[in-house]
């Protein structure tokens, strides 16, 4: 979700009667890549696109930043190969081969962690009688359900998919999804204008070059 106010979305999706009294974003940095300068400098214009959504969350007063990190991992896997029919109604498909490939990855940690533990504790507050996740990701189930049947409070589900996990919304007190349309319509202005007065602008828009990285 680009350039997206979380603080507006929130508000256009939930019913009038819900009073929003803080929403939490969890995230975590891009992570770098410090063997290989030519990926650095591959990475420069995400940094850049991530650290100005960053800034513009920071105009709104109710909205808090969780950091994660990321890792860098190893797959391995085998490598697939397309095998073309060339028959009507005869779908073509991936076969497997017997070479085996080894893919360096970096995974966002800690966020599903955060996430569970954040809640938690902001449910054994007494500000709060309703937690709504932005998400459609099923391993939240655990600190959901004990939001609800445990502490007592009411649960909600914005799911940013198609559709909501069957999962979450039998667990959910209210689930609703989150459209094309909904993100349209709770975008940043761009410019936008921080404390300072200093302007922000929307970097998948502008044309505003990021510095290379060092």
């Amino acid at each position: 979700m680009k350039w997206v106010d979380l603080e507006a979305l929130v508000n256009q999706k939930l019913d009038p009667h819900h009073d929003v009294i803080r929403i939490k974003y969890f995230t975590a940095k891009h992570a770098s890549f410090k063997d290989c300068k030519e990926r650095r400098n591959l990475l420069k214009a995400r940094l850049h696109r991530q650290g100005k959504y960053w800034l513009a969350l920071s105009t709104r007063p109710k909205i808090e930043r969780v950091d994660g990190n990321f890792k860098k991992v190893w797959k391995r896997g085998r490598f697939l190969k397309l095998v073309t029919h060339g028959k009507k109604n005869t779908p073509n498909c991936l076969v497997a081969n017997e070479d085996w490939v080894e893919v360096e990855k970096y995974e966002e940690k800690e966020s599903d962690v955060n996430i569970a533990t954040h809640m938690i504790y902001d449910c054994c507050k007494e500000d709060i009688d309703c937690v709504v996740l932005v998400s459609n990701d099923t391993d939240l189930k655990p600190p959901l359900k004990f939001a609800r049947y445990c502490l007592g409070k009411r649960v909600g589900i914005l799911s940013p998919a198609k559709e909501t996990q069957p999962h979450l919304k039998r667990l959910a007190n209210f689930s609703k999804i989150i459209t094309e349309k909904d993100i349209r319509d709770a975008q940043f202005d761009s410019p936008l204008y921080d404390a300072n007065g200093d302007k922000i602008y929307n970097p998948w828009t502008s044309k505003v070059t990021p510095k290379p990285l060092s």
